[in-house]
């Protein structure tokens, strides 16, 4: 048997939990997705609410590939590759879409809110929360695919007994 290398090794044994698969942009198939997201979060200890976080990044994310990397064009599978390390949560999506302009994930910057009601934008808001609910964002192009990587900080917290006898559960760190 081959040896592995040191680096993957690592990786590997940092890994709590990985999946990785493909989905249809589709909303139906985008629904599942997150659906099998959330619960393997949670049955691999994760809470509600930080797997819900987690969920909802993705959730923005997915929304944009349908609506802006295959407008127009036949859609395309979309890879999702995600692991749950001890300290971190990496989502990676890869799809063949169109490029964001650019070649940039949006800032996130929240638009003018102090405008007449209806002139308030329709759009704009989706970027601003996955960048709030993400602690690192990274978006590239390569060989004709997108590929954005969110990674969630995760905090252990040790529950109410500070004695630290409780088993801990990690948490996604909120950026505030």
């Amino acid at each position: 048997m081959p040896a592995e290398k040191p680096g993957r090794d690592r990786a590997r044994k940092r890994a709590l939990w990985q999946v990785a698969f493909r989905i249809w942009p589709a909303p139906a198939e985008i629904r599942a997705a997150l659906l099998r997201v959330e619960d393997a979060l949670q049955s691999a200890g994760v809470p509600a609410a930080s797997a819900g976080d987690a969920a909802l990044a993705l959730a923005e994310a997915l929304n944009n590939v349908v609506e802006h990397a295959f407008a127009g064009l036949a859609p395309g599978w979309v890879t999702l590759d995600i692991t749950l390390g001890q300290d971190r949560l990496t989502v990676r999506i890869c799809d063949r879409g169109r490029p964001m302009p650019g070649l940039a994930a949006p800032a996130g910057h929240l638009p003018d809110l102090d405008v007449p009601r209806s002139d308030v934008p329709e759009g704009g808001f989706g970027w601003h929360l996955i960048h709030s609910l993400s602690s690192t964002l990274d978006y590239r192009r390569e060989d004709g695919a997108n590929l954005l990587r969110l990674d969630f900080d995760l905090r252990v917290d040790p529950g109410p007994d500070s004695s630290g006898s409780d088993p801990v559960t990690p948490r996604i760190a909120r950026k505030d």
